[in-house]
């Protein structure tokens, strides 16, 4: 008899209390945060409590890979996030991806998905920190790569008239072939 393997069809994640959370293509209800955060923004009072991905279809196969992604401001006063989640399967069981790690113990079955926050450093580090200076640099980069690729289309296409209308003449005013 086969073994029957369910499809994940959902997955949960709690959100830790991050500033500036801005979950992509998901829509989220917020939470009101009971005491205001304050930022170079202004106050905060609401953040995300969780995010919920629905699969569509028949779901995400065994053996099978989805990226969940998100875009979120990262806090200056933490070391690490824990994320709890609950996978949710076809068949309606669940994997409750929430136990915590001891510190120095043993990983449980089941670990909280845990996100360790690193300082940035002006070093050239290899830690993922992207600078405003390296943002602004891309972007004038690409803007000179449209233009200049801009320039090469119109150079093609006059390029091109210019060839045809000279093959055009030459067959107006030439000789014919001798037969």
């Amino acid at each position: 008899m086969p073994v029957f393997v369910a499809a994940m069809s959902a997955l949960t994640v709690d959100w830790p209390p991050v500033l500036n959370n801005v979950p992509l293509v998901v829509p989220v209800a917020p939470l009101t945060v009971s005491t205001p955060i304050q930022t170079d923004n202004g106050p905060v009072t609401t953040a995300v409590k969780s995010v919920t991905w629905i699969a569509t279809d028949k779901g995400i196969a065994v053996g099978d890979f989805q990226e969940f992604r998100v875009s979120v401001g990262l806090p200056d006063y933490a070391d690490s996030l824990a994320f709890p989640a609950v996978q949710t399967y076809s068949d309606n069981s669940t994997v409750n991806w929430t136990d915590v790690t001891p510190a120095g113990g043993p990983e449980p079955d089941h670990p909280q998905p845990l996100l360790t926050l690193t300082a940035s450093s002006d070093s050239g580090s290899s830690t993922g920190a992207v600078k405003k200076s390296d943002v602004d640099t891309a972007k004038t980069l690409g803007i000179v790569g449209v233009v200049v690729g801009g320039l090469g289309l119109i150079a093609g296409a006059g390029g091109i008239v210019l060839g045809r209308r000279r093959g055009a003449g030459a067959t107006a005013t030439g000789s014919s072939p001798a037969a």
